[in-house]
């Protein structure tokens, strides 16, 4: 499909719609096979769970084989207690230092173009405001030219009365 894609319409970026596409790596490394045997070099968009890859480093070598480089990381939240509640796990100093050195790796040894978004929730429970403005500073300081997607907590109600502060900070 993706050749085919190619010779009848000159496509070449791809988005991967995959909630969690680093899920298993065999599926990157078939798909990296695969686009080693085209005569082209498509471009790969996709949602990876950092905390996979952070965790499973292999799997690096394989997105830059697939020249998957463009990473939407759904962070949710650097402080651990807030994360936990949507089910990632991993300590906040070391998903900190692991966005940051899969930024370096990306830009360092992908073919000249990396974006990577991180996108967080604030307002989940357990997140107070200090660790908000700690987790804004952390990514001026180390994630500079790429994306970050900061959104309060919706939880819609029938009315504006029932907010939660931080969605009625974000509204005024």
């Amino acid at each position: 499909q993706i050749r085919d894609a190619y010779d009848r319409f000159g496509v070449t970026q791809y988005l991967i719609s995959d909630e969690t596409f680093n899920d298993r790596t065999e599926k990157i490394t078939k798909i990296a096979d695969m686009v080693e045997t085209l005569n082209f070099r498509p471009f790969f968009a996709s949602h990876i769970r950092a905390d996979l890859l952070i965790a499973r480093p292999d799997e690096r070598e394989e997105l830059l084989r697939m020249n998957s480089l463009f990473h939407f990381y759904g962070i949710e939240s650097f402080n651990y207690a807030s994360a936990k509640v949507c089910g990632k796990g991993m300590k906040s100093e070391r998903l900190k230092q692991g966005v940051v050195d899969l930024k370096n790796y990306f830009r360092n040894n992908g073919t000249g173009y990396y974006r990577g978004t991180i996108g967080l929730i604030a307002g989940l429970p357990y997140e107070s405001e200090e660790s908000v403005i700690d987790t804004i500073k952390f990514l001026q300081e180390n994630w500079q030219g790429e994306n970050v997607m900061l959104n309060p907590l919706d939880i819609y109600k029938s009315s504006l009365a029932n907010v939660s502060i931080f969605e009625e900070k974000f509204i005024s």
